[in-house]
């Protein structure tokens, strides 16, 4: 039985604390000037490594709460993706027999300037092992900030992106955001 895009994204709200995406933001801002990446008609954004912005990682933010690294948490948070697989009902036969992530990025996007368009992440089957994307939400965004996913109607399959909220996708139809 085929399944729509929907049927495979899932959000996860307070999957990363409040005072963290703080933290990270604070973060994010307070170094130098985060790398802008533009490819006209295709993406704008911002973003760091997010192991740039670990604690102790050359940036201190006064007053944090001693904590581990950010990259532990989102590790941590990322401790839903078997929730995911079941939540999805995806069969251990369809599912990897091991889970690595790539180096974790820390992106922003400017609403009505930027953001990504359809696109492949990688330069060729052989290239392609990514089966699965996942974004948390820094912050809440009440006008106009949602990520799209291409579901074939018109305004496609919108999700709000609300501080601290994971979201987890499979990378087949995610359009626009945001």
């Amino acid at each position: 039985m085929a399944k729509d895009i929907a049927s495979f994204i899932r959000t996860y709200p307070g999957a990363l604390p409040d005072d963290v995406c703080s933290d990270m933001l604070l973060a994010f801002e307070s170094k130098v000037l985060p790398t802008h990446l533009v490819q006209p008609g295709i993406f704008d954004f911002h973003e760091r490594n997010l192991n740039e912005l670990q604690h102790g990682g050359g940036i201190a933010i006064p007053g944090a709460p001693k904590r581990g690294t950010f990259t532990d948490e989102v590790s941590r948070a990322m401790g839903k993706v078997k929730t995911y697989q079941k939540d999805c009902a995806i069969l251990d036969t369809d599912w990897p027999r091991s889970v690595t992530f790539e180096k974790m990025k820390v992106k922003r996007f400017t609403v009505n300037v930027g953001g990504i368009t359809r696109h492949v992440d990688a330069n060729s089957m052989s290239s392609a092992r990514r089966f699965m994307g996942f974004m948390i939400c820094l912050n809440t965004i009440k006008d106009g900030g949602q990520i799209v996913f291409d579901d074939g109607t018109q305004d496609g399959y919108q999700i709000p992106l609300v501080r601290g909220t994971l979201i987890l996708f499979p990378l087949c139809g995610c359009s626009r955001m945001p």
